[in-house]
């Protein structure tokens, strides 16, 4: 799998993204000294548990860096660790004890936050893989506008400003692209521009995260009748689905 970023008007928020991430690894090891500090006796335990997190945190942020999907394994196991060690630092009594539990609950809530900013279609987008039969998948037809050309597209995801196409046509990062589609009442078209493509074996699509320009109050308002849309979409896949699967079983 290869992943191309627009770094340059990415850059802001990569940035913020790392931060975060070596921001609640700083916070886990200050609360571990801290335990160390307190428990003497335990010193050795301490030490190998932050062996484990230097040596996990470095895969983590490679996850993070390549934008691979194991990011939400290492995720979940290490906000585990802080709701336990949340928990184990309650019955810690004095000053130290609340700055353990206070450090472990920042962390935790910069992990959150970490989660909720890259959890974005451009970083992560939403395809249904596992969906095999087309007709339930939640994808909705497109056509793409660039340079003159149209293309077919799919529409996979659709979140916070941000879209995911799948296509098998080449667009380069920072393309700008028209996104038109068909409804009962006429056709709906946003302007976006292609901030990451992510490209895997041969025979699937290539995956685009864009980004919808909205230069005008009218074109947000476009927008939430495109996200209406297909919000109807995906209900009538999934009502259609369970009405087949009743209707076979």
């Amino acid at each position: 799998m290869r992943i191309a970023l627009d770094r340059l008007r990415l850059k802001t928020e990569v940035s913020r993204l790392h931060l975060l991430h070596w921001s609640h690894f700083a916070l886990v090891m200050s609360a571990l000294l801290f335990e160390i500090i307190l428990t003497p006796g335990g010193i050795l335990s301490h030490l190998f548990t932050g062996l484990i997190l230097l040596i996990g945190y470095n895969f983590y942020f490679r996850t993070v860096r390549r934008l691979y999907y194991t990011f939400w394994g290492f995720s979940f196991i290490l906000f585990c660790y802080l709701v336990t060690s949340i928990i184990g630092s309650l019955p810690i009594n004095g000053e130290l004890g609340r700055a353990i539990t206070y450090l472990y609950l920042l962390s935790t809530l910069l992990l959150l936050i970490e989660g909720y900013l890259i959890s974005s279609p451009i970083y992560f987008p939403r395809i249904s893989w596992w969906e095999y039969d087309f007709r339930y998948r939640d994808e909705l037809h497109v056509k793409l506008n660039s340079d003159g050309s149209s293309y077919i597209a799919r529409l996979s995801d659709l979140r916070r400003g941000a879209g995911c196409l799948v296509s098998f046509e080449t667009f380069q990062v920072g393309t700008l692209v028209n996104i038109c589609a068909e409804k009962e009442s006429g056709e709906i078209c946003l302007n976006a521009q292609v901030m990451s493509r992510r490209i895997y074996s041969i025979g699937r699509g290539t995956i685009y995260g864009v980004r919808f320009i909205f230069d005008d109050d009218q074109q947000r308002k476009e927008f939430r009748h495109f996200r209406n849309y297909w919000r109807s979409k995906k209900s009538f896949r999934r009502k259609l689905k369970f009405e087949d699967n009743a209707v076979n079983s």
